[in-house]
């Protein structure tokens, strides 16, 4: 079948692909966090992905790899990628014709697989496998690196580190606020869940599941409100939540 970017499977990839790049624009230094895409791709999905594939379908990878580090882990996270593919790469085999070529042409098959799809656990085994086999036959000599090129890659590292600690901070907000949203919902005491969820909102307020668990704990506290009025001041607070909930998504959606 000849490639076409009017293909059914081809056109849904490639509106995906462009609503994560429109999330990449929204976060691009530290990303959405890691495993976060389809929360991302939540708040961007456009009219024409929903009308392809539906209300209720999200995307949780981009089906290339390089966005979904992009997405997920910023500008560190591609940067590190590209690093790690570029030093891939340079483990070509030093002897041509030799039994490493097939481990090499299958890793290098795979990593083209999977700017068009998705890694699986059981290809992402075998790939680190051979990487290994090629690491350990690596012949090629190396010439020792000058003073200058030390320095420079000392400088690199401390970069390096710098946005680690940054990229650490963010992702420790996000273990935060995944671990107030489970105290929530351990807690038996309806205001303790409250100010759980209401954490968890604010350490990050992309979850869908956060957002969600406490407004049902704002409409759970208003029943046991003892005046229609602070009943119905509790509701309206109900309310005004999910009404910006939803004007986040519809904006996401144009």
């Amino acid at each position: 079948q000849r490639l076409s970017a009017e293909a059914p499977s081809a056109s849904p990839r490639i509106e995906a692909w462009k609503i994560g790049l429109r999330a990449f624009r929204a976060r691009p230094w530290l990303g959405w966090g890691a495993d976060n895409f389809g929360l991302a791709f939540r708040r961007h999905k456009s009219r024409k992905y929903l009308e392809i594939q539906g209300a209720g379908t999200i995307a949780s990878h981009a089906h290339n790899d390089f966005l979904q580090y992009a997405v997920t882990g910023g500008v560190l996270g591609l940067l590190c990628f590209a690093w790690l593919t570029w030093a891939w790469l340079r483990l070509v085999p030093v002897d041509p014709g030799g039994p490493l070529d097939g481990f090499f042409a299958a890793g290098l098959g795979l990593m083209v697989s999977n700017q068009f799809n998705f890694s699986a656990a059981s290809t992402t085994a075998l790939f680190w496998i051979f990487t290994c086999l090629l690491c350990l036959h690596r012949t090629r000599p190396s010439a020792a690196p000058s003073r200058t090129a030390q320095a420079a890659l000392a400088a690199c590292w401390l970069a390096a580190l710098a946005l680690l600690s940054a990229a650490c901070a963010h992702y420790l907000s996000a273990f935060a606020a995944d671990l107030s949203y489970k105290r929530g919902l351990a807690s038996s005491r309806p205001e303790r869940s409250h100010a759980h969820y209401l954490k968890a909102v604010r350490l990050n307020a992309v979850n869908l599941d956060y957002a969600v668990a406490l407004g049902n704990s704002c409409r759970e506290m208003a029943r046991s409100l003892p005046t229609q009025a602070s009943r119905r001041t509790r509701l309206e607070e109900t309310v005004d939540h999910f009404r910006q909930w939803i004007s986040g998504e519809l904006r996401g959606a144009e």
